[in-house]
């Protein structure tokens, strides 16, 4: 049974061989896609940091209780509405 480290180089090996075997337009869409797919990995494992972290009971109660303040403020009038701006960023309503 190949160890992971084995399976690895192999893995590199390869995507050198394809890298050098082709143009270099197509070389850079290689690295192009290689960066794209490094970036999702990354997101998917910040994703799961944060399922992680927020599955546990304190988080969970306090964002109970954040929830509860924010109840308070709307029935108290303190609370501002927000919109969303063109350039995807928070403002007031």
């Amino acid at each position: 049974m190949e160890k992971q480290a084995d399976i690895q180089i192999t893995y590199e090996q390869t995507l050198v061989s394809i890298a050098r075997a082709l143009p270099p337009n197509r070389a850079d869409e290689l690295l192009d896609f290689a960066r794209f797919l490094q970036n999702l990995a990354t997101k998917e494992s910040d994703e799961e940091e944060w399922e992680q972290l927020l599955a546990k009971p304190e988080a969970q109660r306090v964002m109970l209780e954040m929830a509860r303040k924010a109840r308070e403020d709307l029935k108290a009038s303190r609370a501002t509405e927000i919109t969303l701006t063109d350039d995807g960023r928070l403002a007031p309503g």
